[in-house]
């Protein structure tokens, strides 16, 4: 399904859609998919264990399994190291370039990613099986519905709130934390408050569903094999494509968005590759934070391409 809005005049380029890339996704057999402008494609058909959590650094993904190990992995050389742990991580995150881990014992671990070495250990009051991190804040929420919030560095966690359901994912889309739950909702809440704004249904039959923001999208996976780009204000479906099912994982590589064919460089090749996208409908064809596809999305493209990759 693609959402086309007819509509003209100034283009500034949003830091939402600077701040999307590929999509990568982890399932319950450690299936470890990717998806890019140029589709789908499977990058680990059983990398590890079931994927419990994933989170992106830079250009490296890291996972934790159901063993206990958590996995460093490039996505540009596909290289990986592993980190066993005396510990099952329930969540990931990343804070000022180490990792933080949300442990079934109900412990905040932080780790360093080098080796994954642990660097403290603090209780967080509950077992959390999502969590973010906006700033030095971390959200998190778990099977008994609380969502919490507390500082990265002091460890210093309060409930601010609840969903209807189990949380089983979170993410950050400006002033708003969202929460992915059991009862098949996402649930819009004020970050700074903790105040719920309003919540709207994900579609039927997605199950334990992950989400994260992609550019202006809010990107959904769970049970069915579908991935999802969403408006995450109000659930409207821009366009959804089939990767590995049962998700237990996900997180956004950043990328240059003008590297359209990812070659890691501009050429050409960048232009023909994004009109063929745009043509088609894709999600990664919607530059200018909209979550519509219009002619402004050719501007802005154009922007990105003069502009360079960083």
């Amino acid at each position: 399904m693609r959402r086309w809005k007819a509509m003209c005049g100034v283009v500034a380029l949003a830091g939402a859609s600077a701040m999307a890339g590929d999509v990568w996704i982890g399932n319950d057999i450690g299936r470890i998919d990717r998806n890019g402008p140029g589709g789908t494609a499977t990058i680990f058909p059983a990398l590890c264990t079931e994927v419990r959590s994933m989170v992106a650094m830079g250009e490296r993904l890291y996972l934790a399994d159901a063993f206990g190990t958590i996995w460093s992995v490039g996505t540009k050389d596909m290289t990986f190291q592993v980190f066993p742990q005396a510990f099952l991580t329930n969540a990931l995150a990343v804070h000022n370039g180490d990792l933080l881990a949300a442990g079934s014992d109900g412990q905040l671990r932080r780790l360093r990613t080098s080796d994954g070495a642990v660097l403290s250990t603090r209780a967080i009051g509950g077992v959390v099986h999502a969590m973010t991190v906006d700033g030095d804040t971390v959200f998190m929420g778990g099977h008994d519905t609380l969502i919490r919030r507390g500082n990265a560095l002091t460890g210093t966690f309060q409930i601010i709130g609840a969903c209807g359901g189990q949380v089983h994912s979170v993410a950050i889309n400006g002033n708003e934390l969202l929460a992915s739950s059991l009862d098949n909702r996402v649930y819009r809440i004020n970050k700074a408050t903790g105040q719920y704004i309003t919540q709207w249904n994900l579609p039927a039959g997605m199950g334990s569903t992950q989400i994260a923001m992609d550019g202006a999208f809010l990107v959904a996976a769970g049970s069915d094999g579908l991935l999802r780009w969403l408006n995450p204000q109000t659930g409207a479906l821009f366009h959804s494509t089939t990767v590995a099912a049962q998700a237990r994982g996900m997180a956004v590589v950043r990328a240059c968005k003008a590297d359209v064919d990812r070659s890691g460089g501009l050429t050409p090749n960048d232009f023909q590759a994004y009109m063929n996208l745009w043509a088609s409908g894709s999600p990664h064809a919607e530059m200018d934070g909209s979550t519509f596809l219009t002619s402004n999305d050719f501007m802005a493209f154009m922007n990105a391409y003069a502009a360079g990759c960083p």
